[in-house]
């Protein structure tokens, strides 16, 4: 399955949980969210909660962990 990569610019419309791309090999990649009330994306709650958003360059759906 392959991910789609959406960019920043596009936001996800609500506070569900995606991945983050910081870079172009992937290498900084982790889970985080954007909130729309503040218009930033966040690694985490702390994050959130310190006002602290984060700047990726696209974000991607997170793909269900096979088990």
């Amino acid at each position: 399955m392959s991910t789609i990569w959406h960019p920043y610019t596009e936001p996800p419309n609500d506070s569900r949980r995606v991945r983050l791309r910081f870079d172009d090999d992937g290498k900084r990649d982790c889970n985080g969210f954007y909130a729309a009330a503040f218009g930033g994306y966040y690694k985490g709650k702390t994050g959130f909660y310190q006002h602290s958003p984060v700047h990726p360059t696209h974000w991607a759906e997170l793909e269900e962990e096979d088990t």
